[in-house]
């Protein structure tokens, strides 16, 4: 059937009622009339390609797929780079000052007035950067650098940009704290931004959120707490679909969290009901950006089943819960729960794949689904699926892997691996080990 239609102008409010009127007569499914034909006239044309078009469930043909994994290499071309010998220079954390040291960590350290671990071998004492996370778009790569202490906290980080051809390393910037009162609170990429809080706790935790454009390194605050002596907090933290959340709650008062989200096309935070969503929108992206366009799970009237939606379509769909891997025009691939859900547009195919055990970070690129990342202890591969033909493929050895994302024509992915700090108590023996995973590498999968 001919997926573009081009009708007389004459036509066009007929055809338009008969396209976008479609319930049936119960109301419990959306129906629509086949694709319009193409009519050889003379008269002006329209090209009704872009016009968006509704479907039901019974539109598409489900067809479970079964997996199997055949005995063959996968068909991409996969890269690593190894960043486990980068630099990242020392920093002094605050709480390993000499002036500060032995007020801190007798604090942290004591139990009943004696002290549990020997802290002489921190005090003056530089600590190396090590990786812990990166953000890989378009070919530029940038990499988040934490410097760590005995007891955890955040008082220092760098980013660092990274060319993945040359090997040059570069400081774009740096965050210290001068208290051991303010530390950072997460830092989270989106776009071409990283944000980050700054918690005090000698100030009734009074939190200020700021954002750093990573291709031009300002420092921007955009969120602070007003009322910090009344009892507001604010937490930010990444949700389920990977927006960034900002969560403004009063420690009196009950009921009382206002819950904003962050617009990467504005680069401010924008209260959750302020979003320029579709009505009924679930949790979804802020953004709705999932791979080609914006689109978005709802569930009008207040209906079980959710709905798929973007300027192209709108598809009923046969569960109540999921998120959206992908969407173009032509497709989209939602996860629910252990299946995933690959829906061809043109050829009116639901293809369905169960997925028990092979990860919970998903992306597509270029007619397949990378799957990976069980949780942060289980060694396992990357695995590349066809959902049409159900075909799997490892594309790395066995590892602990995480960020699984594409961008264009590529999927990149990266390499950790845990590092342990042994806690030696005053007497000498080991009495404890401070666990911290690093990113040692850097996949791209094309």
């Amino acid at each position: 059937m001919n997926s573009r239609s081009i009708i007389p102008a004459a036509l066009i409010t007929v055809l338009s009622a008969s396209l976008w009127s479609c319930e049936d007569s119960k109301g419990t499914s959306k129906k629509v009339s086949s694709d319009p034909p193409i009519y050889n006239t003379h008269e002006s044309i329209i090209d009704t390609s872009d016009l968006k078009r509704e479907y039901g469930d019974e539109h598409f043909n489900a067809i479970n797929v079964s997996l199997s994994y055949p005995d063959a290499v996968a068909p991409v071309d996969v890269s690593c780079i190894d960043i486990s010998g980068l630099d990242f220079g020392e920093k002094l954390p605050v709480c390993n000052r000499a002036e500060n040291a032995d007020a801190y960590y007798t604090d942290m350290f004591s139990y009943n007035g004696d002290l549990l671990y020997d802290y002489s071998g921190c005090v003056d004492k530089p600590v190396k950067g090590y990786a812990t996370g990166c953000y890989i778009e378009d070919g530029n790569c940038f990499i988040d650098v934490s410097y760590p202490n005995m007891v955890g906290v955040a008082y220092d980080w760098s980013l660092f940009s990274y060319d993945m051809d040359s090997g040059a390393l570069e400081e774009v910037y740096s965050w210290s704290s001068d208290s051991t009162a303010v530390r950072c609170d997460g830092r989270f990429f989106t776009d071409r931004y990283v944000l980050f809080s700054a918690v005090d706790s000698a100030d009734h935790n009074a939190t200020a959120v700021y954002k750093l454009d990573i291709y031009d390194p300002q420092l921007t605050e955009v969120y602070r707490c007003e009322e910090k002596e009344k009892g507001d907090y604010a937490y930010i933290y990444r949700n389920g679909t990977g927006d960034i959340c900002l969560d403004v709650s009063n420690n009196i008062a009950a009921d009382s969290v206002v819950m904003y989200m962050f617009d990467t096309d504005s680069g401010e935070f924008v209260r959750w009901e302020d979003r320029d969503v579709p009505e009924n929108t679930v949790m979804t992206a802020a953004s709705g950006k999932y791979g080609r366009m914006p689109s978005y799970l709802i569930r009008p009237n207040g209906q079980r089943r959710l709905e798929m939606d973007n300027k192209y379509y709108n598809v009923e769909l046969t569960f109540s819960n999921g998120s959206i891997v992908y969407a173009d025009k032509e497709r989209f691939i939602i996860r629910s729960g252990n299946k995933l859900h690959t829906y061809d547009i043109e050829k009116r195919e639901h293809y369905i794949s169960d997925v028990t055990d092979m990860g919970s970070e998903c992306a597509y690129c270029n007619g397949m689904i990378f799957i990976g990342n069980r949780n942060a202890n289980f060694t396992m591969p990357v695995y590349c699926i066809m959902p049409d033909l159900g075909l799997v493929y490892p594309v790395c050895d066995k590892g602990l892997y995480t960020n699984i994302c594409s961008s264009d024509d590529s999927v990149y992915f990266l390499g950790r691996e845990d590092v342990q700090w042994e806690m030696k108590s005053i007497d000498g023996s080991v009495d404890g080990v401070f666990t911290y995973s690093t990113v040692t590498k850097l996949y791209t999968v094309t």
